[in-house]
């Protein structure tokens, strides 16, 4: 696809929103589709709710219009329960959208709090709907939905839960990644040893990641570990240098510490498909729910050690789980190359590809 005037003047509006208890994900990966709609002079404009780590300025820098919805004062976000992620009545949110934005060409909800309720409501103001998702257990009335994870079994998802006429973009292929990965990928090696592990918790390591693998690490391999702005723990840093390890803030460059690796420990949410982009065999870590299924299939896949829930995890076997791959060249170098098969980091392009083509038959 050309650069130039493919959405030149077309409005695009995205309901996105972060938080402690949503994390950044729908942030980052939403704003890789806008960035890329943007260069192709679409008008990009977010709707998010004002929660505490809201990402609203981070998505100013990238010069988008950004809309702020309130938060009522009595409003509690549940991590397990994500109706309560919108901040709001699933009808109310949808309206308040509207206000404040007017009719779209386009609106895109990258939101566990959305529902069909929204999207119905949301089709009044727009002439095609994209609903990202990670799980395929709700009914979504909308144009195109998006779900970048890895099954074995793609074909029966949102069976009953979409309309016919619904597009499905199903896997990795379309995982939206930054353009700076596909570049990466064309140095992407074939991992046989592990001297270099990276480490990446997720966010700012509420779960103390970080502080565990420390604590119990005995291989004979050097870890990065990538902690977050927000890491609360001064000790973390002296600690790491002590053992002759190396402890990050954060990156904008995750793609070459990535590069740089030959392992990585980490979360498996939407990093795994960066990991697997540049061929970096994982184990991953389950988060939150919607991780369970993504480290389960990636680990049938042959791409990552499924470590399990991090509540029930038991770190002093961290390394006979890691070590078991250290004296055998040829699994590591499978897994691999496992993980290299699975994405190539043009997601994002495909995903525009398949918006172009929507709204030109309705043109």
């Amino acid at each position: 696809m050309s650069k130039g005037s493919d959405f030149t003047g077309k409005k695009i509006l995205i309901r996105a929103d972060a938080a402690p208890q949503i994390g950044s994900g729908h942030i980052m990966r939403s704003s890789v589709l806008a960035k890329l709609l943007q260069q192709h002079g679409a008008q990009i404009t977010y709707v998010c709710r004002s929660f505490t780590g809201h990402m609203q300025d981070f998505l100013r820098r990238q010069g988008f219009t950004v809309c702020a919805l309130p938060v009522a004062p009595d409003w509690v976000i549940q991590r397990e329960r994500t109706e309560t992620w919108l901040g709001g009545q699933s009808a109310e949110d949808a309206q308040a959208c509207f206000r404040l934005t007017g009719p779209q060409d386009i609106v895109i909800a990258d939101h566990y709090g959305i529902d069909e309720t929204w999207c119905k409501l949301a089709r009044n103001h727009c002439r095609v709907l994209v609903c990202l998702d990670d799980e395929a257990q709700k009914p979504l009335d909308c144009d195109i939905v998006l779900n970048q994870n890895y099954y074995p079994s793609p074909d029966a998802l949102y069976a009953g839960l979409i309309p016919d006429v619904c597009q499905k973009l199903i896997g990795p292929r379309y995982a939206l990644l930054r353009p700076e990965f596909a570049d990466a990928r064309k140095n992407a090696h074939t991992r046989h040893h592990i001297k270099n592990v990276l480490v990446l918790p997720g966010g700012n390591d509420h779960f103390g990641i970080a502080r565990q693998i420390l604590e119990h690490w005995s291989l004979d391999a050097r870890l990065t570990l990538v902690v977050g702005n927000q890491c609360d723990d001064p000790s973390l840093e002296e600690r790491a240098r002590e053992q002759g390890h190396t402890l990050i803030g954060s990156t904008n460059t995750v793609e070459t510490l990535m590069l740089e690796s030959d392992f990585c420990i980490g979360a498996g949410g939407s990093t795994s498909w960066e990991r697997c982009c540049l061929k970096l065999p994982s184990a991953l870590f389950v988060l939150a729910d919607n991780q369970a299924a993504i480290a389960a299939n990636l680990e049938l896949a042959g791409a990552c050690i499924n470590l399990g829930r991090i509540n029930s995890f038991d770190f002093t076997t961290i390394n006979q789980k890691i070590g078991s791959l250290t004296g055998e060249p040829s699994a590591l170098a499978t897994m691999s190359e496992a993980a290299g098969k699975l994405t190539d980091g043009l997601g994002a392009i495909r995903v525009l590809e398949a918006l172009q083509s929507i709204l030109q038959e309705r043109s």
